[in-house]
């Protein structure tokens, strides 16, 4: 390996497939000749698998709630040691972890190389209590080990905005302030190709999607299925590419099936995303902002259906939504009361083709820099302050 090569490890707990954020970040990495980039991750159910040029991609399984206790067990463990093996092998300069759930295996690189730099990155906020609950003992378990030995050899801590920064550093006072940046969760520039097909998409009818996880307990799936029923399929229809789901959702799935309706259970890989929200006028926000996250959430969809030129419709309760408004122009992103649809007419919709402003930001507007800083580049101040700037 030449001298001048950089090495960095990233560990991700959970499957890369289930967080486009991370594989967008190791496909900036892959830009890299002079980098060598290895990622540990679990393998979960999604019927394709992430991969990206000059990234070397490593999975171990990941444990289900159905094994038995013992298979789980090897499986949790099996984790830090590939994580442990992979080091040893790439020796990195720098560590990027995502999540309190990857810590055990952070903990145990950097007690082998302590002079690696470390950073952390999370995908959600999470609330002191979460940590608490019994389903969460390896988020418990890597929190414990955060504030006790990871948080104060941390060169960087972020989250996806502002908000939950400055959430974060209520909760962990120990944290430095000037350690913690917002790190949005922006799709690539090249996304904004497809906005440019925007004109060719037929007013009639309107087509809606919506992309990710849903459940009758955290998103208004219910209530959207529910408005639909009341409308002709030739007004509104609504594709639905969803990622996970529990089976008493997919069996309300089943059972209100609509002709204006599609329902694709898997979702679809990432990098075929741009094509269909291309097809499609009005994306979906559908969380229903039970918890904080949610409720500080501008979350990575929000800005995949803007770059592709689509208007959004999201919940009222989702306050992270609201800066990005005026960025846009207010006629493109719509807040709703989800709750109470009835009132809500096909016209009241934002219109197809409403003019907003060209979406201006991209994940390697963010990631350039970042990588810059994570690897000790010359022009590693622009990314201790990664913000987004019109």
């Amino acid at each position: 390996m030449p001298a001048e090569q950089s090495r960095l490890l990233v560990i991700h707990w959970f499957p890369l497939e289930q967080f486009p954020p991370a594989q967008n970040l190791l496909n900036v990495c892959s830009e890299r000749p002079s980098l060598t980039t290895a990622a540990v991750t679990t393998a979960g159910t999604a019927a394709w698998r992430f991969c990206t040029p000059h990234v070397r991609i490593y999975r171990s399984r990941f444990p289900v709630r159905d094994q038995w206790k013992v298979c789980r067990l090897l499986q949790f463990l099996a984790f830090p040691l590939l994580c442990l093996v992979r080091a040893l092998l790439l020796r990195p300069q720098t560590l990027l972890y995502y999540e309190p759930h990857s810590a055990p295996a952070a903990l145990l690189v950097m007690l082998l190389f302590p002079r690696t730099k470390l950073c952390i990155h999370y995908h959600e906020y999470r609330q002191l209590q979460h940590f608490q609950d019994a389903g969460n003992a390896i988020a418990r378990l890597g929190f414990w080990l955060e504030r006790k030995f990871l948080f104060r050899r941390a060169a960087w801590i972020s989250h996806t905005n502002p908000e939950r920064c400055e959430l974060f550093l209520r909760d962990c006072p120990i944290v430095s302030r000037a350690v913690v940046k917002a790190l949005p969760n922006l799709p690539p520039m090249a996304w904004s190709q497809p906005a440019k097909a925007a004109e060719l998409r037929p007013a009639t009818p309107i087509r809606m999607i919506y992309v990710g996880a849903v459940s009758l307990h955290d998103t208004y799936i219910a209530e959207i299925i529910d408005w639909l029923r009341t409308l002709p399929p030739q007004q509104v229809t609504l594709d639905l590419y969803i990622s996970n789901y529990d089976e008493k959702t997919a069996a309300f799935l089943r059972e209100n099936t609509l002709p204006g309706v599609r329902i694709h259970l898997g979702g679809l890989p990432y990098a075929e995303l741009p094509r269909v929200l291309a097809e499609c006028h009005l994306g979906l926000i559908l969380y229903k902002c039970t918890t904080v996250n949610y409720i500080y959430n501008a979350p990575n969809k929000l800005f995949e259906y803007l770059a592709c030129g689509l208007n959004v419709l999201y919940p009222e309760q989702m306050l992270g939504v609201q800066p990005w408004i005026d960025a846009v122009r207010p006629q493109c992103v719509v807040p709703v009361r989800f709750a109470e649809l009835a009132a809500l007419t096909p016209q009241d919709l934002p219109l197809p083709g409403a003019l907003c402003r060209p979406w201006p930001w991209s994940c390697e507007s963010i990631y350039r820099p970042f990588l810059d800083y994570m690897l000790g580049s010359r022009h590693s101040d622009s990314a201790r302050n990664a913000e987004l700037s019109e």
